[in-house]
């Protein structure tokens, strides 16, 4: 990249370098204005369009049967508030966000075509410290940025919408989230009527039944924001109090599932990554507890590989057995293409006469992008 960037300053530096060959009727004429225009739109047109549908083609397609439930697991969303971006700039970082998160999600959803929906927490990146009026703006967006258009779904809070990793967890926020944030489903619809959900916030050690907490229940299935298994003390507790068969789970921005025995305190952890294959697991009542993690689907959060998690539910023995299948639809990534049009408008800075969009001008210089490499694009901030 860096070297295109040279040659380009080069062809620029110039001054009046052509080049003329006919064809016929009609000439082309190369100068190093139409080249840098290219460059401009053929990376524009990437970053706008054919990305995002390149990689949903490598989305693999899971040969499910008719009695397969399809879960699409949203992790970590961080909806930018009003307060942490620049105030100038942030419509525009605001907007650029929305617009790739909301183009991920359609796409996602009409690959999946989900039965169930889950939002795993962190929905707004500032809702622990929203006023009235940012919550509402916030919300408006975020309901734009994920319709469910009727499809079952459940919320589970995290930190940042209700507080409890740097503070503790907020009352008034809670109730807010609650108010605002409705879960709506029916297993025995999905034909899950013997499996039981329950939501815990691991911050504040509240369990909420999300079903019936009277109604027998062969299958515990726990969500949380925060991971368990590979936790210890509250963690810990928290599983002994709850003993999960599956444990969805999100908070850390990564992919990852890990599987313990019930009766040990040492557990298997495996990072999952773009080329990660579907992974199958036996879950019951007295088998192994398997925890799923999902990745963030926002590219704000600092992460090199972002998407979208995706379960497949099969019940068996009435029920009293799920084969569970766990994939990641994985997203391009954004800072890349940001860092691209920095590093051009470096290059044509000088020029008065270089085109650019004002637009992309804005949004390159309002994120904090690395000048080195594209492999340093980890934020450590994590939550």
């Amino acid at each position: 990249m860096r070297n295109i960037s040279q040659i380009v300053e080069r062809l620029l530096c110039k001054g009046e370098v052509s080049y003329r060959r006919r064809w016929r009727s009609f000439s082309v004429e190369v100068t190093p204005r139409r080249i840098l225009l290219s460059i401009i739109v053929a990376a524009v047109v990437w970053a706008e369009w054919l990305a995002l549908e390149v990689k949903r083609f490598g989305w693999s397609s899971a040969d499910v049967s008719s009695s397969t439930v399809r879960v699409l697991i949203v992790a970590d969303p961080q909806l930018l508030g009003y307060r942490d971006e620049p105030r100038l700039l942030g419509a525009v970082t605001r907007w650029d966000a929305d617009r790739y998160t909301r183009r991920a999600f359609a796409h996602a959803k009409a690959h999946v075509k989900p039965h169930l929906i889950i939002f795993m927490g962190d929905l707004f990146d500032e809702g622990e410290k929203d006023n009235a009026v940012e919550f509402n703006a916030t919300l408006d967006r975020f309901r734009n940025t994920f319709p469910v258009d009727g499809s079952q779904v459940i919320y589970i809070s995290g930190d940042n919408d209700v507080g409890g990793e740097w503070g503790s967890v907020k009352a008034s926020r809670v109730a807010r989230f609650n108010e605002h944030f409705k879960s709506k489903f029916d297993l025995r619809a999905l034909g899950l009527e013997t499996m039981g959900i329950i939501h815990t916030n691991l911050f504040n050690a509240q369990n909420e039944y999300l079903t019936d907490e009277s109604a027998p229940s062969a299958l515990r299935v726990v969500l949380s924001h925060a991971p368990l298994l590979r936790g210890y003390g509250r963690e810990r507790r928290v599983i002994q109090m709850l003993s999960p068969s599956l444990i969805l789970s999100a908070h850390d921005h990564i992919a990852e599932y890990c599987v313990r025995a019930r009766d040990s305190v040492t557990f298997e952890r495996h990072a999952m990554t773009p080329a990660s294959l579907p992974v199958d697991f036996v879950v019951s009542q007295s088998g192994p507890m398997v925890e799923l993690q999902a990745p963030t689907c926002s590219y704000r959060m600092g992460v090199k590989n972002m998407g979208f998690g995706v379960v497949f539910i099969e019940p068996r023995d009435d029920a009293h057995r799920l084969l569970v299948r766990y994939q990641v639809l994985w997203l391009p990534g954004r800072y890349p293409q940001l860092w691209f049009i920095k590093s051009e408008q470096r290059v044509c800075g000088h020029r008065n006469d270089c085109f650019i969009s004002p637009f992309y001008r804005a949004l390159a210089a309002s994120h904090v992008l690395p000048s080195c490499s594209l492999l340093s694009l980890r934020a450590p901030l994590i939550g």
